[in-house]
């Protein structure tokens, strides 16, 4: 708040310590003297970045100046900056890992409790990489750019951001950056906020980790104190690390988006490691990259996800140096954070259970599906098969298995948990000659496509001319049975597909039986055989499919 009071003043906080500040500055933006006796570091100069002066800023002009208004004000806009960035969020991630992190007991405890700053990242981060998923790629290097300005250490992230998105992300993160800093610029401020960074490494310490190793260990079998050296030595290490990430990263040229979040989880997590200083609120800046470890990581990396996660949770712990003897309030609300944790615990302790009961449910079902196809077929085995839009492959699997044909398996993505050979691609031209495969499966997948009609035709050629396409569509016949599907099929494929399909959820185009006849007979087919079953929840129908004669 004293920050924030001298903002509005148009004074800059960096120029002046609490405790040098001219007279006829402290009268006014001090009268009473309450609010200095309570600052904890008055001969300090202020390290908090621009995004947080212009938070202060509001909650002092919104606030009336009031000490307790001002600060529930900021704290108002905090929260209310996250729950758009979550909602922002919803569209690019499963909810239940919007709910995760938004319910997460630090991030609770830090933002809407503690007010600290670190919300200001938390938002930046959400905001920026939800826009980054999307392709809106300016807009979010500047909500990222603009939440790391919070917190200064997760600049360390930007340039790898831009070696992922190239020159132009560098250009709208200088300009960003330029604009935040454009009213607090100056030699003598740079100087002092410099002078206030190093107290960080050379005075300040708490939980710090390898720090309070060595230095203890050193003390006592030298009796030395080392701790004004060591936290500057470790630090030029960390530095001397990111570097070498960078460098490592350059060579890659366009380094892959699963990389990239790797990097930046390793940077944020080696700053951690080596620090003097790891307050809980810290923790918050690893564990605002979680939910796009889930969208955008690999499965290793989904591992490193839930380790930050819970170390979140002990993180809390920590609290206990800070709030002196353990009374009631304290007990009852400890009580009540314990009860979250075994809720978390109960819920993802099962997870791998329900994971491997679900991967042997959709097996049976690519079995039942493939005899489905089988019999409407009616025809001899065939020797080469191509599963499109195979998924996890089990459909493919059950006709190898069957027929002992030939099956290759392609995708836009790649969820295969078979042994069958799988072609990720881009949707519009498959890597296969013409006429190669004697039958071409689309089990649920045109209504996912972006271009169904360009999928119809690419089956097309790569069938040959005796061979058939078979299709099993979900139908509706009225408004209502085509919401239920909507709903119904977008929780089934993230609750199946990790991650991986959400992309695939704004193409979603169900139509009738009437309608999917149509478009066959527009793509050059004609349709050999038929059958429907299912008839309230989920209505589905196959067409087997043969080449029109040209």
């Amino acid at each position: 708040m004293w920050d924030g009071r001298l903002t509005v003043e148009m004074e800059n906080p960096y120029l002046h310590t609490p405790e040098a500040l001219p007279d006829s500055l402290t009268v006014i933006v001090d009268p009473g003297g309450s609010l200095y006796k309570e600052l904890n570091s008055p001969l300090y100069y202020s390290v908090y970045p621009p995004p947080s002066q212009y938070a202060f800023a509001i909650g002092t002009l919104l606030g009336r100046r009031g000490h307790y208004s001002s600060f529930v004000i900021y704290k108002l806009l905090i929260i209310i900056l996250e729950v758009f960035s979550l909602i922002w969020l919803v569209n690019v991630i499963p909810v239940a890992f919007v709910v995760l992190l938004a319910w997460h007991p630090l991030l609770v405890l830090e933002v809407a409790g503690q007010g600290h700053t670190e919300g200001l990242w938390v938002v930046g981060c959400v905001a920026g990489f939800a826009g980054l998923i999307q392709g809106r790629s300016n807009l979010g290097i500047a909500c990222i750019t603009v939440g790391a300005w919070a917190k200064m250490i997760p600049l360390l992230l930007v340039p790898l951001l831009v070696l992922r998105k190239g020159w132009s992300a560098a250009v709208v993160g200088l300009a960003v950056t330029l604009a935040l800093w454009a009213p607090f610029f100056s030699l003598e401020a740079m100087a002092n906020i410099g002078a206030s960074l190093r107290l960080y490494v050379q005075l300040f310490e708490f939980n710090g980790g390898p720090y309070f190793l060595i230095k203890h260990t050193w003390l006592a079998l030298t009796g030395v104190d080392v701790s004004k050296t060591l936290g500057p030595l470790l630090s030029g290490g960390f530095f001397a690390f990111a570097l070498t990430l960078y460098l490592f990263e350059l060579r890659r040229r366009t380094p892959p988006r699963s990389q990239v979040l790797s990097t930046e989880l390793l940077l944020l997590g080696g700053y951690l490691l080596v620090t003097t200083t790891v307050h809980p609120w810290y923790v918050l800046m690893p564990i605002a990259l979680c939910p796009f470890v889930w969208v955008a990581g690999s499965r290793a990396m989904r591992r490193w996800m839930w380790g930050w996660w819970w170390f979140g949770l002990f993180a809390v712990g920590t609290y206990g140096f800070y709030v002196g003897e353990m009374s009631l309030a304290v007990i009852s609300g400890v009580s009540g954070w314990m009860a979250v944790l075994i809720a978390t615990v109960a819920a993802f302790a099962i997870s791998s259970p329900v994971q491997k009961t679900l991967g042997r449910v959709m097996q049976r079902r690519g079995r039942s599906k493939w005899r489905w196809i089988k019999q409407v077929k009616r025809a001899g085995s065939p020797t080469s098969i191509l599963d499109l839009g195979a998924g996890e492959g089990w459909v493919g699997w059950a006709a190898q298995v069957d027929t002992g044909a030939a099956v290759h398996l392609a995708d836009v993505v790649d969820l295969n948990q078979t042994m069958l050979p799988h072609v990720k691609y881009d949707g519009a031209s498959l890597p296969f000659v013409s006429g190669q495969f004697d039958m071409v499966l689309l089990v649920f997948v045109l209504h996912h496509a972006e271009a169904p009609d360009a999928v119809l035709r690419e089956a097309r050629r790569v069938v040959d001319e005796h061979g058939c396409v078979a299709v099993v569509e979900s139908v509706y016949t009225n408004a209502f049975n085509h919401g239920l599907l909507r709903f119904l099929d977008v929780q089934a494929n993230r609750l199946r597909g990790e991650g991986e399909m959400e992309a695939q959820e704004a193409y979603l185009s169900f139509d009738t039986v009437e309608g999917w006849r149509s478009r066959f007979e527009h793509a050059g087919f004609r349709i050999d055989a038929e059958s429907s079953r299912g008839r309230w929840i989920h209505r589905q129908h196959l067409f087997v499919l043969g080449p029109a004669v040209s």
